[in-house]
């Protein structure tokens, strides 16, 4: 992936159902706060967090006042958190809890044309051509979207407040032997995207670490990947935002060197 060498911190937030309550989200990020420094030499910097759920078409502190309290808490003790804006299709908000102001809301754009992709999103998707399926158990649609590179998913939820964008779809993804395999070779959606948005975070931070001995605020990643990305318009929508251009980050970084990323924390489903 985009961070091969960083060490991971993996925990599990999901029940039975594979659904992830609040309260667990909330948890673990107070757990990172709780042992950043438990590895001195490889402190946790990002949490990764492709879980997400609703529709908030602005940003959502005060409606989630939880949440908002713990992203203040972790980012003042130095880690950012990357969240997936969600699969829907909403072209006017996003999911929580990438909507809280204090976190980088990460879209999706497909890395490659590989042909057709049929995902379901939500009837109140903008996308033109939905189609009804029963086979979309919850949303009742799918729809028929061309894949290209730098084409932003038709799933992707976009919005005005999202903050950056990042590649999708067709993802090798390890996953333990006893699912019966060692990889899933077609994992995408915006949860992929949220994590290469992390890797790129992790590789930013050290290269920080090895050029001026210190680690980035998380206010400095994200001003570093966001004013060096690639701008992509979403056509669904109109809103153009910046695909992670991790060699241009690290460009602006002065020359910084490259060294073994630092710490992950990844949830995912």
């Amino acid at each position: 992936g985009v961070a091969p060498d960083a060490k991971i911190y993996a925990l599990k937030i999901s029940g039975p159902s594979g659904s992830a309550a609040d309260s667990a989200i909330i948890a673990a990020w107070e757990w990172c706060i709780t042992h950043k420094n438990d590895n001195a030499a490889n402190p946790i910097l990002i949490i990764s967090t492709s879980f997400g759920g609703g529709l908030y078409t602005s940003n959502c502190n005060a409606s989630l006042p939880d949440y908002a309290t713990t992203v203040a808490n972790v980012t003042n003790a130095g880690i950012t958190i990357f969240a997936a804006s969600g699969n829907d299709g909403y072209c006017d908000g996003i999911a929580s809890p990438a909507c809280q102001s204090g976190i980088i809301s990460v879209g999706a754009v497909y890395d490659a044309a590989f042909g057709n992709y049929t995902p379901c999103v939500s009837p109140l998707s903008c996308v033109t051509g939905k189609i009804a399926d029963a086979g979309c158990t919850i949303t009742g649609y799918y729809i028929n979207d061309a894949s290209a590179a730098d084409k932003v998913a038709g799933y992707s939820n976009a919005a005005s407040f999202l903050t950056l964008m990042a590649p999708s779809n067709q993802c090798n993804t390890l996953q333990c032997q006893a699912k019966g395999s060692w990889y899933n070779p077609t994992f995408g959606g915006t949860s992929a995207a949220c994590p290469y948005a992390a890797g790129g975070a992790a590789a930013l931070q050290s290269a920080a670490k090895a050029r001026t001995g210190a680690f980035l605020t998380p206010a400095r990643i994200k001003s570093l990947l966001v004013g060096s990305g690639t701008p992509i318009t979403d056509t669904k929508v109109a809103v153009t935002k910046p695909r992670v251009n991790l060699q241009a980050a690290i460009s602006r970084m002065a020359g910084a060197v490259v060294v073994a990323p630092r710490n992950l924390l990844l949830q995912d489903e």
